[in-house]
């Protein structure tokens, strides 16, 4: 992790397995890995992992978003399937149940507000309601 303000400053992590994805949200850095780890660092911390998961998804971690303290990912594999993690002050826990939807590999989340919205092989855009329960729109 580099400081914009000042280059010269950094930080690193050693993760599990390659980083296949990473997000950020506030002082939360989301970094999902190849083996399906799922790390949350503390950027206000020189990158302190607070939270973490070696089996949140099945294989690799194709896509995140992170939305301050929940981590949505989704996998590369043929899972079809977007997770929505939550984290307290050392574990991550499964939020609600995963959204399916998909007929093939998802790989690309992003979230604003309560809104998740996924796509992949299957060549659909979907958008779930987190306010709501999780049903493909």
């Amino acid at each position: 992790m580099w400081d914009t303000r000042d280059p010269s400053t950094s930080w690193a992590v050693k993760t599990p397995a390659a980083v296949r994805a990473l997000s950020c949200a506030g002082h939360t850095v989301a970094v999902g890995c190849d083996d399906g780890s799922l790390l949350l660092l503390d950027a206000r911390r020189s990158g302190r992992v607070f939270a973490s998961m070696t089996n949140a998804h099945e294989g690799p971690i194709a896509s995140l978003s992170c939305l301050s303290h929940t981590a949505i990912v989704s996998g590369g594999r043929d899972d079809c399937v977007v997770k929505l993690w939550g984290a307290d002050d050392a574990a991550l826990y499964p939020v609600g149940a995963p959204l399916l939807g998909h007929s093939s590999c998802v790989f690309s989340v992003a979230a604003q507000g309560d809104r998740v919205y996924s796509g992949g092989n299957d060549m659909i855009v979907r958008v779930w309601s987190l306010s709501e329960k999780p049903t493909a729109e």
